[in-house]
């Protein structure tokens, strides 16, 4: 499934609960391949396995924090 956002319209998905499988980083884009993404519609909740991408990025700009436990901030390690 493609969706490509429309700035002016209300924005029915979510990456509450969802985590990062992979991380893909080049001198313009960031794409970060996330196990669910979920979608509201109509008082029901579905999900799909799918990409976020950021375009025309700075890669200069990019920070990126690996966190080893899941909701504390013990290990971590931030790579620029």
């Amino acid at each position: 499934m493609d969706y490509i956002r429309d700035r002016k319209s209300n924005f029915s998905f979510s990456l509450h609960d969802s985590r990062i499988v992979q991380i893909e980083i080049d001198e313009k884009k960031l794409s970060l391949k996330m196990d669910r993404i979920f979608q509201y519609a109509e008082d029901e909740e579905k999900w799909y396995q799918g990409t976020i991408e950021f375009t025309k990025i700075d890669k200069e700009e990019c920070d990126i924090m690996v966190f080893n436990t899941p909701y504390g901030y013990e290990g971590v390690k931030t790579f620029s």
